[in-house]
This record gives structure tokens, sequence and C-alpha cells, in this order.
């Protein structure tokens, strides 16, 4: 009978917690600022400084390709997120990860040892004096 007793003191103290969370998160969603549209196309920019050489779509295309390829493990404590940043010496490339311990850091270089592979590539074939073939 006792256990009986203080499952249910358990399962009121539960949902009195319970309660108390839904009762915050109402006071934290009423707080918020309300959402944004940022702006996606060079025409919505406005004026880019003359340096830039990628359009905007292109940059996010670019972002989103590095982000893809940034998820190197099938892991959800290896989550990754990119940012690119177009300047006058070229596009400098971010990348960030949640860590679970301090020895995660062999993960991100991993992605960084990745990118400088195809950024060589990509180098390369940018400066050859033969022309790509694409089949």
């Amino acid at each position: 009978m006792q256990e009986g007793m203080a499952r249910d003191v358990v399962c009121a103290e539960l949902q009195q917690r319970c309660t108390e969370d839904i009762a915050l998160l109402a006071c934290l969603a009423e707080a918020h600022a309300p959402p944004k549209r940022f702006p996606i196309s060079d025409q919505e920019a406005g004026v880019r400084p003359p340096f830039y050489m990628l359009s905007l779509r292109d940059e996010y295309h670019l972002t989103g390709t590095l982000a893809f390829l940034s998820s190197i493990r099938d892991n959800p404590d290896r989550i990754t997120a990119v940012c690119t940043q177009e300047s006058i010496t070229g596009i400098t490339v971010l990348v960030a990860a949640n860590a679970t311990t301090s020895s995660d850091s062999t993960y991100l270089n991993s992605v960084k040892v990745g990118f400088d592979e195809i950024f060589s590539i990509l180098r390369n074939a940018s400066t050859s004096k033969w022309p790509a073939t694409i089949i």
C-alpha cells in the first residue's frame, strides 16, 4: 500500500512540475521577437561591395553544400553548422560542431582536412591551362 502512495506522490509532483514548466513556456512565448524576413536575392539585399564574386543565391547554395559535406558521420553528437564570408581576399568558411567531450576536436579537424582537399582540387582546376570536360 505504501508503494502505491509513493507512486501517487511522485506522479503528483511530476504533474505539478509539468504545469509550472508549461506556464513558464507560455510566458516565454509571449516575450519573443516576431520572425523577420532576411533577404536572399541580390535585388532585395541592395548594393553589395564590388569585390563580391558570388551572388547571394550562389553563396547560399555553397553554404548549404558545405554544410551537407561537413556531416561526415551519421551521429547526432556530431552536428555541424557552416557559415561562409566573402571578402576581398576570398571566401572564409567557418565550421562549428557540437561537442560532448573535449576530444571531439578531431571531428572538426577531419572536416577541415576534407574541405582543404576539395578546395585544393577546385583551385587547381580553376588555374589549369587545360579546359575541363563535362561528361
